[in-house]
Order: structure tokens, then sequence, then C-alpha cells
């Protein structure tokens, strides 16, 4: 039986922005080996929404100026995966020391979270499977640089009904593993298809070419879009959706962080002891947010640009 892990437990009662709540799990990673604690788990939800992209991808698989828009933040994880949007999800990082062979313990965490959530959902009347195929790590194939990740089905994550519900995505970071994780509670799992470049990811739209030839219009180039991004939304809504929709009625934040905060504890094995930011942790995320905003570093590189 594998022994309790000391894991500090945060659970952010406030939403916080993207950049912040990134900049926190990073943090958190990079200090778990001095701080104490073998392991950590933090509960979160965003504000504004924000769409974060793997840190394998580049923002040029996102429309800025759109999410600029919609009054959306535009940000990098930490971990690898492809671009997702948050709004009306539930996340979750777990950082665990690496106390042995690393992928060994990427897949005992992978295995161990998906069972955790799956026993939750049923405790919730939902009958969840969890994907058994797929990469286990981050992704690097060149070709999923302007991926969705409700499109793509990887290991360690749960199916209701067929229906992904949830994502996930890991980094190894030397002596510590990180793992993020989205439940979409609620909302428009197609929503994000408003911001995808869909030049840039022909792959995920069924018949719709990706070379446009030099004399074609820009009306029939922007109709080009809208109607692949007509056709990606309805895709992603054809594989996922959230829980409300799945459990027919809204389960709440409160009840669902309870089922999951127990579920960990008790499959990963974890003696989770309740805790809250210091003044000088708080100080260290926001000198580091910096690192994974990326509308505010795009509008610094172009002001720069201006005045040389």
């Amino acid at each position: 039986m594998r022994s309790l892990r000391k894991a500090r437990l945060i659970i952010d009662s406030q939403p916080h922005s993207g950049r912040f709540q990134m900049a926190a799990d990073d943090l958190l990673t990079e200090t778990i080996n001095d701080s104490g604690y073998e392991a950590a788990v933090r509960f979160y939800t965003w504000d504004p929404p924000a769409v974060s992209l793997g840190c394998h991808q580049t923002p040029d698989v996102i429309d800025l100026d759109r999410c600029q828009a919609l009054g959306w933040d535009v940000v990098f994880r930490p971990t690898g995966g492809r671009a997702l949007l948050h709004m009306g999800d539930l996340c979750y990082a777990v950082i665990i020391q690496v106390d042995g062979e690393p992928y060994r313990q990427l897949r005992w965490l992978y295995n161990g979270i998906a069972s955790a959530m799956a026993e939750g959902f049923g405790q919730l009347g939902l009958d969840a499977e969890v994907t058994i195929h797929g990469a286990t790590g981050y992704v690097r194939e060149p070709h999923l640089r302007a991926g969705v990740c409700l499109d793509s089905r990887v290991r360690g994550e749960l199916l209701v009904g067929g229906m992904k519900v949830s994502a996930a995505a890991q980094r190894i970071y030397g002596p510590a593993i990180l793992q993020h994780g989205s439940i979409l509670l609620e909302g428009d799992p197609g929503a994000i298809a408003q911001v995808v470049r869909i030049s840039d990811c022909n792959s995920q739209v069924t018949g719709l070419k990706s070379q446009v030839a030099s004399h074609k219009s820009q009306v029939e180039i922007r109709n080009r879009s809208y109607v692949g991004r007509v056709s990606l939304a309805e895709k992603l809504r054809s594989k996922s959706c959230s829980l409300k929709d799945a459990a027919g009625g809204l389960i709440t934040l409160k009840e669902l962080v309870e089922l999951l905060t127990d579920n960990f504890a008790q499959v990963l094995g974890f003696d989770l002891i309740d805790d809250t930011w210091t003044s000088d942790e708080l100080t260290a995320v926001s000198l580091r947010e910096v690192r994974f905003d990326i509308i505010r570093s795009s509008m610094n590189r172009e002001v720069c640009a201006v005045e040389v």
C-alpha cells in the first residue's frame, strides 16, 4: 500500500485571472520540494474567461483580437496539450515530488486522478468511463500545434455517455510533476471555435481545405473562416458536454470540490492539509504572471516595435 503523502490543499474560493492561475501552479510546482509537503492539490476557477494554450503551442493558433473583443484572456499553461477555453469549468492542479522513475509516476498520476474523478462522478449518479488510449505526456507533434483540447482524447480523461467532460495535461519539472485538469461544469463546449484560426486547424474540420489561393478575395476567406468555425463548434458539441447536461441539472462547485477532495485523498494516498496563500507567495505569483499572459506579451512586443 502506498504510504500517505503529506499534501497541501488550497481551495481558491474566489476566481482569478488566467495569468494568476498559471503563475500560481508554476510557483507551487517549483517550490514543492522546499515547502515541507510531498504533494499539493489546488482547485480554482477563472475570471475573466480565458483560453489556455499548451506549452508547445504558439499564439498564432488563436485570434487574439477576437479574444480581446470578447473580453477573454489568452495564457500559456505550464503543461502541454491543446487549446482550452476556461469558462464555466472547475480546474485542479495536482503536484507530486518525483521519488522514482518520473514517466512511471506520470502514468500513476493520470490513472489515479482519473479513478478518483470517476468515483466522484459515480457518487453523482453519472456513469463515467476513463479513457485508456492515447498519449500520456504532453503533445510534441508539430501537426497538433493548432489543436483544440475538446477535439482530442488522451489517457486518463473522463467520458460520460461517450462524451468528453474533462481534460488533463502534465509536465515534469525536474524533481516534481504537475498535472492540470479541467472539468466542464456548464456552458458550451463549442464556444472556443469563435476564436480559433480556422486556416491553421484544417485537420479538425471535415472537408475544410487549408490552402487559400492568392486570387481569392478577402470576403471568400472570411466566409470560409465563418463556415469552418461553425463546423468546428458542431464537431466539439458532438464529442463533448458539460456535467450539467450529462447530469440533467447543475452540480455546484462546492459539491464537486468536496467529492474530488475526498476521492483524491483516498485514491492517491494524500493526507490533505487545508492551507492558504502567504503574502510572500502572492507577491511571487504576481511577479511571474507576465510569463503566461499572451495578450499582454504580444501588446508589449508591438509597443517596443513601434518605439524602435
